[in-house]
């Protein structure tokens, strides 16, 4: 059986200015490319998404997030405690986990992150800088290349966090993190999932990823 990979929803507005919760194609078209079935995590409130959760909405959200064989924490604007909660339980529970932009800036933020404003970073371009992936981490391990070539959408960075950093940008900025100690807990600044048709490299980062996730869901069913 394929995977089942949880996308946690954004909030956003859509052309009639109404309120949606969507996820990326671009993110959902990536995990189906590489053998996982999407899923969307809607968040159990329905009114200020960054109000405290409940017991009965972690019981809620932890029922589903049990059911799911990876996480998937995309990009976007803003993250919110359903998020925090989400990434968290995540970790607690070993499930593999994917931060994307956004997400990566997430997965700091609960291990103690520390958050800036960059202006250089925010471009459409399909190579906007290089990075420089550090050895002895899973990131490393997963690519086996010193450097890599990105794109970059994005205006808050991580100045520093708990989490082991796996790769650096040429100007100096935190540009992945992952958990040690877990199977698969990774996160990158920039926004693979619109780069597996031109840049082979990312396309590992996609496959590790749902490889740990069938060895998530194996480990459940044994």
């Amino acid at each position: 059986m394929k995977p089942i990979i949880g996308i946690v929803s954004r909030p956003m507005k859509n052309e009639t200015n109404r309120d949606v919760l969507a996820t990326y194609k671009k993110a959902s078209d990536a995990i189906i490319r590489f053998g996982g079935i999407p899923i969307m995590i809607i968040p159990p409130i329905t009114t200020n998404y960054d109000e405290e959760l409940s017991i009965n909405n972690k019981q809620e959200l932890e029922y589903v997030l049990n059911r799911c064989d990876g996480i998937l924490l995309q990009g976007g604007d803003n993250f919110y405690k359903y998020d925090e909660f989400i990434a968290k339980y995540a970790y607690n529970h070993n499930i593999p986990t994917l931060g994307i932009c956004l997400g990566m800036q997430l997965m700091s933020f609960i291990f103690n992150g520390k958050m800036g404003h960059v202006k250089n970073h925010l471009s459409d371009e399909k190579y906007v800088h290089q990075n420089n992936i550090i050895k002895n981490t899973k990131l490393y391990n997963i690519l086996n290349i010193e450097n890599i070539n990105v794109n970059s959408r994005h205006k808050d960075y991580v100045i520093s966090t708990d989490l082991k950093v796996n790769s650096i940008s040429s100007d100096g900025i935190i540009e992945g993190v992952e958990a040690s100690n877990k199977d698969f807990f990774i996160g990158v600044q920039w926004h693979p999932e619109t780069m597996i048709d031109y840049e082979k490299n990312v396309c590992l980062i996609f496959q590790s990823f749902i490889n740990a996730c069938l060895k998530h869901q194996k480990s459940n069913y044994s």
